[in-house]
């Protein structure tokens, strides 16, 4: 199950356009057949969420459905998967005892300014002049991240921004997002 975890996450995560599955086998250090069988029940858990796994040939694998379903769906299997405090541990570069959630939490920041995504939440703190929950700081983080991994290997499209919606534009929320997006687009 904690390999299933693992795999789900990377797939929603989309950190690459396609993922070979020799190189999930290999981060995970089991075998390709391990992979494989594990797969079955990763396919069953992202079709019972309404997304599919396309699987191409010399390519790998990706999840593929309406990105906003994709993007919450990898939101609420990360907080399910990683705790508040084990995920604080990581951001502050302590060890963690359980492997996989390094794993996850690896592929979730890999490439990626851990420093500069823990940042971000208090800036859009500081524009809404509010403090957020720690479960909503961690759950921000998390979906920037997924967000920018998505974008930056091209899984997702544009961020879809309702231009024609005067309410969304004059409220403090729509201008610390679209602060947040502009730092982002910066990195």
């Amino acid at each position: 199950e904690e390999r299933e975890r693992f795999l789900e996450i990377c797939l929603l995560v989309g950190r690459r356009r396609y993922v070979p599955v020799a190189d999930l086998a290999d981060r995970l250090t089991v075998s390709y057949g391990t992979i494989a069988a594990d797969l079955e029940n990763v396919e069953k858990w992202i079709e019972a969420r309404g997304l599919e796994l396309v699987k191409k040939s010399r390519m790998g694998l990706r999840v593929q459905g309406d990105e906003t379903l994709l993007q919450r769906v990898c939101l609420e299997r990360l907080s399910e998967s990683v705790t508040l405090s084990e995920y604080e541990r990581y951001l502050c570069g302590k060890p963690l005892d359980d492997k996989i959630t390094l794993i996850i939490l690896n592929e979730l920041f890999e490439g990626l300014d851990i420093d500069f995504f823990r940042d971000l939440p208090k800036r859009a703190e500081g524009v809404l002049n509010r403090v957020f929950s720690d479960e909503a700081f961690g759950n921000l983080i998390f979906f920037l991240a997924i967000l920018t991994q998505r974008h930056t290997s091209g899984a997702a499209g544009p961020v879809p921004v309702n231009e024609t919606d005067d309410s969304i534009q004059l409220s403090d929320e729509h201008s610390a997002a679209v602060m947040l997006l502009e730092l982002l687009s910066k990195r």
